[in-house]
């Protein structure tokens, strides 16, 4: 039987790590079909459940964007002429950390408030406050109503103010009031009692009971 014999190379000493002598231990492969082999450096190799894209941080807590986006809804508001709301939402803006977006925020705050000061009637006799309280009240804005109403009442006291206080109280949801005023402006004129059995909007409001013990 023939000998072959193997021929082995002396490794080169390794003087440790960071020596001169030391040696990188590298993986070989060989390409399929090339008949090249190509090595690899275990230093470079990218684990695979490690992603080479950096994660990008969650901005949903980031008080810029909180900022940014509440001057968004604020102009929002502004341009479809909700000057009170706008105004509000403006000065919360106002405190962000962005003092661009906060002089921006701080300009449309005195834009709202000369909005709405052009934007409020001249009242000055009672009728202008009765006016004032029904078209309140046919908006809902029902605290705001009564009190133009009864501003109207102080004025003058006459029937059809303590009926459209009396419906707008009903609305509210105060009916010891509302049957007060209903009553008041029957006794001042008989004629508010039809008006109210035809009102089926009050009725509704004030509850029918109550409605039917007025009416008797």
């Amino acid at each position: 039987m023939a000998v072959v014999s193997k021929k082995l190379s002396p490794e080169p000493a390794s003087d440790g790590p960071g020596g001169t002598n030391a040696v990188k231990r590298r993986e070989t492969t060989s390409a399929p079909g090339s008949g090249r082999r190509t090595e690899k450096d275990p230093s470079h190799m990218t684990p695979a459940h490690v992603s080479s894209r950096p994660s990008r941080p969650d901005s949903a807590g980031d008080p810029a964007s909180l900022q940014t986006g509440q001057f968004e809804q604020a102009m929002t508001l502004f341009r479809s002429g909700q000057f009170q709301p706008a105004r509000d939402l403006f000065a919360q803006v106002a405190e962000g950390p962005s003092r661009d977006i906060s002089f921006s925020a701080k300009m449309h705050i005195r834009m709202c408030e000369k909005r709405m000061e052009q934007a409020a009637p001249v009242l000055e006799t009672a009728d202008d406050h009765y006016n004032f309280g029904v078209a309140l009240t046919n908006q809902r804005r029902l605290s705001d109503a009564a009190q133009q109403l009864e501003q109207a009442l102080k004025m003058k006291d006459v029937s059809h103010y303590h009926y459209a206080l009396g419906f707008c109280l009903a609305l509210s949801g105060d009916s010891a009031a509302a049957i007060a005023h209903t009553k008041r402006a029957i006794e001042m004129d008989p004629a508010s009692r039809t008006a109210l059995r035809n009102d089926s909007e009050f009725v509704a409001a004030l509850g029918n009971s109550n409605v039917q013990a007025i009416l008797r």
